[in-house]
């Protein structure tokens, strides 16, 4: 699935009804005017297609970011070593114990990656092993939050999702912000 929003429109491609589109509308909520693209269960020509369609349609946009929840975490970060246009990225429960990301290396703009603590999917010491490798790169800021409890789609409303959506939405503010990749 795509989800794609450009100058605070947004086009969906997600199941209606589903966790993951549930969460992929909730980090829609408070971010506007820019190029974002987040991607779910999709393949990397379709979310290529996506962002040439958005900057089609925001040819003067200034940043241009992805986001990717589990597997489309991985694809959303092929997709940010293809596209140099890309100048930001958010990571949702990565699954970096089932598919490689060691082509992130040197990962070319700073992002976050967040994800559960209780995730069985997408274990924490995997992701923080990910994190670990980035961190050792130079040139970029890796910011790395875990949600106490969250198991991989973030289920608890309260405890998990709204923790989740403030953390991803202040780091997409500060970093609107920041003149740097």
């Amino acid at each position: 699935n795509v989800d794609a929003m450009h100058s605070g429109a947004g086009a969906s491609g997600g199941v209606s009804g589903s966790r993951a589109q549930s969460l992929t509308n909730r980090l829609w909520e408070g971010l506007s005017a820019h190029v974002y693209v987040f991607l779910h269960q999709t393949r990397l020509s379709d979310a290529a297609s996506a962002l040439d369609y958005l900057l089609s349609m925001n040819q003067n946009a200034k940043l241009c970011w992805v986001a990717g929840f589990s597997f489309g975490a991985w694809i959303g970060m092929q997709l940010l070593m293809r596209r140099p246009e890309i100048t930001g990225f958010i990571s949702v429960a990565p699954p970096a114990n089932l598919y490689d990301f060691s082509f992130l290396a040197p990962c070319p703009a700073s992002g976050l990656i967040i994800n559960g603590t209780a995730d069985k999917v997408a274990p924490p010491k995997d992701t923080i092993n990910l994190v670990n490798k980035l961190h050792e790169q130079k040139g970029i800021t890796i910011t790395h939050t875990q949600v106490e409890g969250a198991d991989h789609f973030f289920k608890d409303e309260e405890a998990h999702m709204k923790p989740m959506i403030n953390t991803v939405s202040g780091y997409v503010k500060r970093r609107l912000t920041e003149v740097t990749r």
